[in-house]
């Protein structure tokens, strides 16, 4: 084999050489770039039957923040905030929920006849001639409970204004003062009223001095979150939590009434039982109150 063949083959060895450290390179690169783009949740919440917060783990237990190796935390934002997805605590809370409470509301959903609206059988929701549904004004009666699915959701009457209304009587807040009569938006925590100065707390650099740069962050607590939302309101631990348990229903037992944290929004979870297709029960659950959560990624 002659000098230049060898000087070829050399100068082809190298340049293969070469190419597989700069792919190896690039692709290490590329693997950490789509690693820190990843934006991962986290989150927990103040259980309304303890008081006490859910901790920061997945279904399996392991922590929800945690970063591959050669990776660390980078908290993006954590927010401390109350549990509210129909918009309770707003000076204009959605229709959703609203129009079951609140008889200044219409429902989102259009209806033809008084028996598309939840409750319109029993005459305490009306189908307008606008065409959504409204409470009715001085029902002839307000049934105990009503059948939705597998749920017996209670009512019950409210008198404002010289009118009476019957209302599902645990997921309307407690009525408030003349801004805010008919629990929906929440006395406790609408900013019309304002009681307890309740607001989203931005816990970003708290978390952040608690997480960032490690691998594994296991012992985040709500204590890392700063201030409540509500600051006066500490949830209630037992025996002096909100929820007690639960009826057959899914119904929530008031330990001690809607007041202070406990008249914050109520949103129903699993009625309890065994889901579709499985023969294992659940207990029943819901939310109250509130909860911490934010995105991280890893660096």
């Amino acid at each position: 084999m002659s000098t230049a063949q060898y000087i070829v083959i050399g100068g082809l060895v190298i340049g293969c050489v070469g190419f597989g450290v700069w792919y190896y390179i690039q692709t290490q690169k590329n693997y950490k770039a789509s690693i820190s783009q990843n934006l991962k949740p986290f989150t927990a919440s103040i259980d309304p039957t303890t008081g006490v917060a859910t901790p920061f783990t997945d279904a399996s237990g392991n922590p929800q923040l945690t970063c591959p190796a050669g990776t660390t935390i980078n908290i993006v934002g954590a927010f401390f905030d109350i549990s509210d997805p129909f918009g309770e605590c707003t000076a204009n809370p959605g229709g959703v929920i609203g129009y079951l409470c609140n008889p200044n509301y219409k429902s989102p959903q259009t209806c033809s006849t008084q028996n598309d609206c939840p409750g319109g059988q029993q005459g305490i929701m009306n189908c307008t001639s606008a065409g959504y549904c409204q409470l009715v004004a001085n029902p002839s009666s307000c049934p105990a409970a009503i059948s939705a699915g597998a749920t017996l959701v209670k009512y019950s009457t409210i008198t404002v204004g010289g009118n009476s209304y019957c209302v599902p009587t645990d997921i309307c807040g407690p009525q408030g003062p003349s801004s805010s009569p008919y629990g929906v938006p929440n006395p406790v925590c609408s900013p019309l009223t304002n009681n307890y100065q309740c607001a989203t707390r931005d816990a970003t650099d708290s978390v952040g001095n608690k997480c960032n740069g490690l691998s594994v962050c296991s012992d985040l607590s709500v204590s890392d979150f700063g201030p409540y939302p509500c600051p006066s309101l500490a949830p209630p631990q037992a025996p002096n939590e909100c929820i007690a348990g639960y009826d057959t229903y899914g119904n929530p037992q008031w330990n001690a009434g809607r007041t202070g944290y406990c008249a914050l929004p109520f949103i129903p979870g699993w009625p309890g039982g065994a889901p579709t297709g499985s023969t294992t029960p659940n207990p029943a659950s819901s939310s109250l109150g509130y909860n911490m959560h934010g995105i991280y990624t890893c660096v």
